[in-house]
C-alpha cells in the first residue's frame, strides 16, 4: 500500500490493513451494501457479479481528486453529497480495477517488498531531489527493471508518483489551511508558481484558488436534510 492507493476486498473476504507503529498516511474505509456495488460494478465493469481479482490497487492521477474531495466531506457522514461521492469514486475504482487486472502479470514477492520501501522512503522525502540511478541502486535493480516493475507495482512512473504525492498533499493544505497558494506551492516542492497552478490545473480540474474556493463553499454549506 501507498498513499493514494486503494485496498480491495470482496463480501466474505478477510483483510487486514495496518501501519507501522507511528507512521502511516491517514486512511478512510468504505463499505457499500452488496446490491448497490452490484449496480455500480454492472455499469463500470459490465457485470453485477463482478469481484475484485487484485488485492490492492495502485494510485492513479484519475483518482486523485476523487480521494482528495472525499477527504474533505467524510465529516459529514449520511449526507447526499457524501452518498454521490462514495458512489463516483466506487464506479472509478471498479473500472480500473478490472482494466489493471486484465494486464497486471504477478511481480516476485521479494521485489514487491522492494518497491515498497523505495515507496515509503519517496513518500517520507517527497520534496528532495531524487535520482533513477539513486532510486533503482537502493532497490537493487537496473534503471530499466526498476523503472518497469515501479510502474507495474504502482501503478505510474517514480517521477509521476513524486508529483502526485506533492500535488494531493497540496490540495489538502489547500483545504485545511488560508497559507497563500505561492507558500503552499513551495511547501509542496515546486519552486515556480506558474508551474505549480498549471499542472494543479491539469490534476484537479481548477486553478488552485477555484479548487480552494469551491471545497470551502461546499464545507460552509449547511448539511442536505
Amino acid at each position: 500500500m501507498h498513499p493514494g492507493s486503494f485496498l480491495l476486498g470482496n463480501p466474505g473476504a478477510g483483510f487486514e490493513c495496518s501501519h507501522e507503529h507511528g507512521r502511516g498516511d491517514r486512511c478512510i474505509s468504505i463499505h457499500l451494501a452488496p446490491e448497490l456495488f452490484a449496480d455500480i460494478a454492472a455499469l463500470a465493469a459490465n457485470s453485477s457479479e463482478y469481484r475484485f481479482a487484485l488485492p490492492m490497487l495502485p494510485a492513479a492521477q484519475r483518482t486523485m481528486a476523487c480521494v482528495v474531495g472525499l477527504q474533505a466531506i467524510d465529516r459529514r457522514c449520511g449526507s447526499l453529497e457524501i452518498e454521490e461521492a462514495v458512489a463516483a469514486i466506487t464506479a472509478e475504482v471498479v473500472s480500473r480495477a478490472s482494466e489493471h487486472a486484465a494486464i497486471r502479470t504477478r511481480t516476485p514477492a521479494r521485489v514487491e517488498r522492494r518497491i515498497a520501501d523505495i515507496v515509503r522512503h519517496m513518500s517520507e522525502t517527497a520534496n528532495d531531489p531524487h535520482s533513477l540511478a539513486d532510486l533503482a541502486a537502493a532497490a537493487g535493480l537496473s534503471r530499466f527493471h526498476f523503472l518497469r516493475t515501479f510502474r507495474q507495482v504502482v501503478g505510474m512512473s517514480p517521477h509521476q508518483y513524486l508529483l502526485t504525492l506533492r500535488m494531493r498533499r497540496a490540495a489538502t493544505r489547500l483545504l485545511e489551511t488560508s497559507q497563500a497558494v505561492s507558500a503552499v506551492a513551495f511547501d509542496a516542492g515546486f519552486n515556480d508558481l506558474s508551474t505549480f497552478n498549471r499542472r494543479f490545473r491539469h490534476l484537479f480540474g481548477l486553478t488552485p484558488l477555484e479548487f480552494r474556493a469551491c471545497s470551502r463553499a461546499f464545507l460552509e454549506a449547511p448539511p442536505s436534510p
